[in-house]
């Protein structure tokens, strides 16, 4: 288990040495994690079967900062358009707990990790650009006006959701946006949009247990270092990831993030708010095939 990310993790592997050789020809410029020697806790997710169970599919619509849907009788420049189009968005999940009786697709996505995926190697927007952008045309309200970006960014848009998903548990369907990882072109800037994903809390925790060693070779990778906070600043320093809460000890309008705080190291704080109370940032992730 480990990160891929350039060749002494390859070489180190002498066990499945050829494909570790085959990944590091094939990915060599990026940065993979690589889960695919644990023996349980992973599912491939490049599947028929692993994407259906991962993705639903949704109606997109436009950006607004609210959610809020446009009513022609009664016209709002910061209201979402339907978009006559459909989009697959990582289904809401939340993570079992000692009271759960019933399995179900949203306790399945949280429970398993992908067995490898690249890391963006920096951190998202929530238009989902790399760079700061004043007038970004993703983020235009109804009137055509472009609107600026921003690193830190609402749970829903991180995910690619309306705002109004915010306030609703994991058991409230939603409508898309697209933002967040779903609007991120990868590295190259020519990928697919909606081929990366958000990481659900376990590949959020993964990314960051390895963020030390994929900072290593940053040079060859251009992966940047996480932003790093102290305690204090937990709420609005960390990464979303995609897992809602649906325990009782909080309420539905909670998620998963995590950080690297300064003085202790990984920490994953299961409350944060996806209202605007907590503007979080995103690394981003993309699923790769096993074989």
């Amino acid at each position: 288990m480990g990160s891929l990310c350039q060749r002494h993790t390859c070489s180190s592997r002498k066990k499945n040495r050829n494909q570790s050789n085959h990944i590091y020809r094939q990915w060599r410029h990026l940065c993979l994690i690589d889960l695919s020697t644990l023996p349980y806790g992973i599912t491939d997710r490049t599947t028929a079967e692993g994407k259906t169970e991962l993705y639903e599919e949704l109606d997109l619509y436009s950006y607004s900062t609210k959610g809020t849907e446009y009513d022609p009788e009664n016209p709002q420049k910061d209201a979402s358009q339907p978009l006559g189009k459909k989009v697959f968005r990582g289904r809401k999940n939340y993570p079992p707990s000692k009271t759960t009786t019933t399995v179900t697709l949203q306790t399945l996505v949280s429970s398993f990790s992908s067995p490898r995926f690249i890391v963006s190697p920096t951190d998202v927007y929530n238009d989902g650009d790399t760079k700061s952008n004043s007038a970004s045309s993703i983020l235009q309200d109804t009137e055509g006006t472009p609107q600026s970006n921003s690193i830190t960014m609402t749970w829903a848009e991180a995910n690619g959701r309306l705002n109004t998903a915010n306030s609703q548990g994991w058991n409230i369907p939603s409508k898309a946006m697209n933002t967040g990882c779903y609007a991120y072109k990868g590295k190259s800037g020519k990928d697919e949009p909606g081929s990366w994903r958000v990481p659900n809390s376990r590949e959020l925790s993964m990314i960051l247990v390895f963020a030390h060693e994929l900072e290593q070779f940053s040079s060859e990778t251009g992966f940047q270092k996480l932003y790093e906070a102290k305690a204090a600043n937990y709420l609005s320093n960390g990464y979303w990831s995609s897992t809602e809460q649906s325990s009782t000890s909080y309420s539905l309008d909670k998620a998963t993030s995590g950080l690297i705080d300064v003085n202790y190291g990984l920490t994953i704080y299961e409350g944060a708010n996806k209202t605007s109370t907590d503007r979080n940032r995103l690394r981003c992730i993309k699923d790769i095939p096993l074989n």
